[in-house]
C-alpha cells in the first residue's frame, strides 16, 4: 500500500488574470464536464464565457486566477466583487488591443476575430487609425466590460 500524497501547494507568478478552465482539468485531474458544472454551481467564483457562439452551444471558460489558486490550494475563495475583480485585470483609463486580450484571456486570435466579426466587442479605434505594420484595432473599455458582464456565469446579484 503507498502512502497518499499531499496535494501540492500552487504558487504561480506572471500568469494571465484569467484561466483557460482545461487547465483545471489537468491540475485536478478531473473531466471537463464535472468541472463545467462546478463552474455553473459557483465552485470556480468569477467565471466566464468568452466563447463566440451561443453560450450552450460551445464554451471558452475562463476563471479569475484568484479564484483559481483558492480552488487549487482547498482554500475558501476571496470575497472579492464583480467590479473589484474586473479592475485587477483591465485598464483603467483605455482600451485594449486585440493582442492584449488574447494576453489577459489565455486565448487564440482566432478567438478575438471571431468576437470581433460577431459584433461583441466594440471598436474604439479601427487599424486604418494607427500607423504601421503593428497598428491593431483597439478595442472600448466599456464594450469589454459590457461583454464580460454578460457572459458572467456566477452573476453578482447587483448586476441584475
Amino acid at each position: 500500500m503507498q502512502p497518499e500524497l499531499a496535494a501540492p501547494s500552487w504558487t504561480l507568478t506572471n500568469t494571465p488574470p484569467l484561466w483557460p478552465l482545461e487547465f483545471f482539468c489537468v491540475a485536478l485531474n478531473q473531466k471537463m464536464e464535472t468541472l463545467i458544472e462546478e463552474c455553473d454551481a459557483g465552485t470556480f467564483g468569477h467565471v466566464w464565457n468568452i466563447s463566440a457562439g451561443s453560450k450552450k452551444r460551445s464554451r471558452e471558460l475562463r476563471v479569475f486566477y484568484q479564484d483559481g489558486l483558492a480552488v487549487l490550494n482547498r482554500r475558501p475563495l476571496v470575497e472579492k466583487s464583480y467590479e473589484q475583480c474586473v479592475a485587477e485585470f483591465l485598464p483603467q483609463t483605455r482600451g485594449l488591443r486585440g493582442t492584449e486580450l488574447q494576453k489577459l484571456w489565455c486565448c487564440g486570435v482566432d478567438l478575438i476575430h471571431d468576437l470581433d466579426a460577431a459584433g461583441f466587442l466594440p471598436i474604439e479605434r479601427d487599424r486604418s487609425a494607427g500607423s504601421g505594420p503593428t497598428a491593431s484595432k483597439l478595442y472600448s473599455r466599456a464594450g469589454i466590460i459590457t461583454f464580460l458582464t454578460n457572459r458572467a456565469l456566477v452573476r453578482d446579484p447587483k448586476l441584475n
